[in-house]
């Protein structure tokens, strides 16, 4: 049997992968970052829906899976190895590079950036010769500008996010125009997507009217078990980044009208603070007189750390902005943390059959902190919407394990339309 051969061209790395790679230290540019004041680099679990994905992958013998991948720290330009049936391929990203950094602030549009990645990242895809390139994430130029460079192979986008997205320029204060325009060349060169909600598909569509368009499910990720612990905070916000995109100065503006009733009220903060949003942030929670009610937590290089700690809360205060439904939104609801957040595209789905997360609309302060006070008044409502999302994530991990069989469709499909001329089921096109 011919096996379908696929490059999953994506960010990763965990424990077994860094165990097989010949790392250096990196203190080289985290001298550099410090006088930045920039957040300091550190060997890490990266993607871990991505390590999820390629388990998945792995039982469908009618795949051969390449994981081309950039690695920070490499001592060699690519280092290539077999994990099970999965060929892992990483190469020496110029991403982390302090000239490279520099240089790409003051990028010329017209310039071709990254150019060493895309040099290394077709120079191993020129090996492989893959059926199918998949493309996990176009938000992510230090890998995903190679496929612009790609030639006589089928393209699948997987849309992780749309990084040109409107409110984009409203709600992240790091925007950058060259990212942007980097995934607007790959929207005007790739045929195909996955996409998992309507945001990201209608976006898709306004600069692809003519893109096929499947729908995006990823597969079941197995939760960690945690042990129990004692309960020290009122809420938890936890998120890669501390940022405006994730709401953190609405939690801080929220957490204000609620000290007004509850004066002892806590917060736990876990993520990646950095400047100059940091000393902004702290300016603001000094002049709400919250110094006292807010814990801070830089972010844990294992998310089964990050899992542990985040239990010391009783719930979850998650005002997103971006996000269809946040990964932090699906993780609070496993661990049993009833949920505050922001009505986005996707959130109101979340209590389309049962009520299981507490919405307001974007900046509403006020509502989200009277949500915030009901939870804490109001222990039935609580349970209530634990229970709830109990429910809710059963539901969504049954069909999640499907996911490998979908995947499998629509390589099939792509093959037989690029490779045939066949036209692709209607029932994959995601509509």
């Amino acid at each position: 049997m011919n096996k379908i051969r696929i490059v999953l061209l994506c960010h990763l790395s965990c424990k077994d992968i860094r165990d097989n790679l010949s790392l250096r230290k990196l203190w080289p540019e985290n001298i550099f970052r410090k006088v930045l004041h920039k957040k300091l680099i550190q060997y890490e679990d990266n993607a871990p829906w991505n390590l999820s994905l390629i388990q998945e992958l792995e039982k469908h013998k009618e795949l051969e899976i390449h994981v081309v991948s950039p690695h920070i720290g490499l001592r060699k330009e690519i280092a290539s190895f077999s994990l099970g049936a999965i060929a892992y391929h990483f190469f020496k990203s110029d991403s982390f590079f302090p000239f490279n950094y520099l240089k790409r602030r003051f990028e010329v549009i017209g310039n071709k950036p990254y150019k060493k990645n895309r040099l290394l990242i077709n120079r191993l895809i020129t090996k492989i010769q893959p059926n199918i390139v998949n493309l996990i994430g176009a938000e992510n130029p230090d890998y995903a500008s190679a496929v612009l460079d790609i030639k006589g192979f089928p393209i699948l986008l997987t849309c992780q996010t749309v990084y040109s997205n409107p409110n984009r320029k409203l709600f992240d204060k790091n925007f950058s125009q060259l990212r942007w325009n980097i995934e607007q060349d790959i929207f005007k060169k790739v045929d195909f997507f996955s996409c998992m909600g309507e945001l990201h598909r209608d976006l898709v569509l306004k600069y692809r009217p003519d893109a096929k368009i499947f729908k995006l499910v990823f597969p079941y990720k197995s939760f960690p078990e945690l042990s129990e612990v004692e309960k020290k905070y009122d809420f938890v916000y936890f998120a890669q980044t501390v940022s405006v995109k994730k709401g953190a100065n609405n939690a801080i503006e929220a957490l204000a009208i609620v000290k007004e009733k509850y004066p002892q009220v806590s917060l736990l903060v876990v993520g990646s603070n950095q400047e100059p949003y940091k000393s902004a942030l702290n300016k603001r929670i000094e002049e709400l007189h919250l110094t006292d009610n807010i814990t801070f937590h830089d972010y844990f290089p294992r998310q089964e750390d990050m899992f542990q700690y985040v239990k010391q809360a009783r719930f979850a205060l998650l005002p997103i902005k971006m996000d269809i439904v946040s990964g932090t939104i699906l993780q609070a609801m496993r661990m049993g943390l009833p949920v505050v957040t922001h009505i986005t595209s996707g959130t109101p789905l979340l209590n389309r059959d049962a009520e299981c997360v507490l919405l307001s609309e974007i900046d509403d302060d006020k509502t989200t902190a009277e949500n915030m006070i009901s939870l804490m008044s109001s222990p039935e409502l609580a349970n209530k919407l634990i229970a709830n999302a109990h429910h809710y994530i059963d539901a969504r991990d049954n069909a999640a394990k499907m996911a490998g069989k979908i995947w499998l469709e629509q390589y099939e499909a792509i093959m037989n339309y690029y490779y045939k001329k066949a036209q692709i089921p209607e029932s994959l096109i995601y509509r």
